[in-house]
């Protein structure tokens, strides 16, 4: 008897030897009998041949268990391959076929090793009783983890449903950029039990740059550490050319997102520009399954289009529908902005007013289209001159402004010339059935003026300018 059970715990080391030849046999089998559990472990990205290894080795620890009941250490296996499968989203009645299935490989290898005669025959005997007797212990250890897989995943089903339904609330009752990043990366980091994430737009303006939105998980000091705006980090690039989410092991030291090590970075994209970028992520290894990958990139899905739509109303009431220059209330915030800036820093500040002087006669005479036409040329005059720091404007009809910070009279003056000249050609390209002249004032801020005054100051030079045009025009014979 002791020969015999020394037999079967060497056939035990023997078929966990043979565990990857074995594991080749039974994927075969699973794929003739249960084309659907491989297609289960397909989906989430699983290896059926590490599966069915895993499941043979189960099998050999089974065989060299002696006695009863089965050793913790067995039952805990059995439990917790149970729980993947469940997470993997294995049915469990494919689990119990494919477990049948590995115990078929696992018998037909023993009968095809044991040599025959009758102490072979006593080998084999005590091989299939020791499986037998300790097969319902190990499919009710198998069938209680699957159940408790079964529950945590409809936890964890559960979570992320409360998570896109709190994002989707927020998408759809704000058009503010921060309230749905904040949604975003939130429920998302909650949902997949992660400590920290962020939230960075691409400003149109700088498509280089990345401007830190919102963050979660994240203390003062580490939001200072990651700063305001920062260059694209090449850690982070694969991310901006990916379809899906990427996951990425980063040196914790990483100016993307400094301290995390395991990172799922999200590309959010609408209105088919990538507007923004999410990186979810934790300080320890940690793999990111392909349902964290899934959910992760519905999420950014939702988000970008989101983002790109808040992105568009913000741009639309600060703009000029018909120009695309700021309005008028842009205008003026951004001349109180500069006043600030010139009071704070001592820098110079010029705001020049322009009037369209014969807008009413084309329209009268030609028609609104042409109108339309003159008011579209004095604004790609405006931006055809103007630097990246000053703010075109129209103001409304056939009024328009610039805010020109650290500039003075002399600098509008120069621009002043170009407009015109701009203006003129512009005139010509489209020709327009009258000339588009315009009126001009400019004024130079001074301490102790506030941005009223400034504008007012400006204007009774526009009308100066207007009256003396009015006036030169007027002397010059027809």
């Amino acid at each position: 008897m002791q020969q015999t059970t020394e037999q079967v715990r060497e056939l035990a080391v023997q078929l966990r030897a043979r565990a990857d030849e074995l594991a080749a046999q039974a994927v075969e089998t699973l794929g003739q009998r249960v084309p659907d559990y491989l297609r289960q472990l397909g989906f989430e990205g699983v290896s059926a041949l590490e599966v069915s290894r895993a499941d043979i080795d189960a099998i050999a620890g089974v065989l060299a268990t002696t006695g009863t009941p089965l050793p913790r250490e067995v039952i805990k296996q059995a439990v917790d391959m149970g729980r993947r499968r469940a997470l993997q989203g294995v049915t469990l009645e494919h689990l119990l076929e494919a477990d049948v299935i590995l115990r078929e490989v696992a018998v037909r290898h023993l009968e095809a090793t044991i040599e025959e005669g009758p102490q072979g025959a006593d080998t084999l005997a005590l091989a299939e009783r020791r499986l037998d007797s300790h097969r319902d212990a190990a499919i009710l250890a198998l069938t209680r983890g699957y159940l408790a897989g079964h529950a945590e995943g409809f936890e964890r089903e559960h979570r992320e449903l409360a998570a896109l339904m709190s994002i989707m609330r927020a998408v759809s009752r704000s058009l503010d950029a921060g309230e749905i990043a904040e949604a975003a990366v939130t429920e998302t980091c909650r949902a997949m039990g992660l400590e920290h994430g962020v939230v960075w737009l691409l400003p149109r303006e700088r498509p280089d740059s990345m401007v830190l939105l919102r963050s979660y998980g994240l203390t003062m000091k580490d939001e200072k550490a990651l700063g305001a705006e920062m260059p694209i980090p090449p850690e982070l690039e694969e991310a901006f050319i990916s379809d899906l989410p990427v996951q990425l092991q980063l040196n914790p030291k990483n100016p993307g997102f400094p301290g995390q090590r395991s990172v799922l970075a999200v590309a959010l994209r609408g209105r088919g520009d990538t507007v923004g970028l999410m990186v979810i992520g934790t300080p320890g290894s940690h793999e990111f399954s392909p349902h964290d990958v899934a959910l992760a990139a519905l999420v950014g899905e939702h988000v970008g289009v989101a983002l790109a739509n808040a992105e568009q109303h913000v741009r639309e009431a600060r703009t000029d529908h018909l120009t695309g220059l700021a309005n008028r209330p842009e205008f003026e915030r951004a001349v109180q902005r500069q006043i600030a800036a010139s009071k704070r820093y001592g820098r110079l500040l010029t705001v020049v007013l322009l009037d369209l002087d014969n807008l009413k006669l084309i329209n009268d005479t030609h028609g609104h289209h042409w109108g339309d036409a003159a008011i579209q040329a004095v604004a790609r005059s405006l931006r055809s001159v103007v630097r990246a720091s000053d703010v075109c404007a129209r103001l409304g009809g056939d009024e328009f402004g610039l805010v020109m910070p650290e500039a003075g009279p002399d600098e509008a003056a120069v621009i002043v010339d170009r407009v015109r000249q701009a203006l003129d050609l512009a005139s010509r390209e489209v020709e327009l059935p009258e000339p588009a002249g315009i009126s001009i004032g400019f004024a130079t801020w001074e301490r102790g003026t506030d941005w009223k005054r400034l504008l007012q100051a400006a204007d009774e030079r526009l009308y100066e300018d207007k009256r003396a045009r009015h006036v030169r025009s007027a002397q010059t014979p027809s």
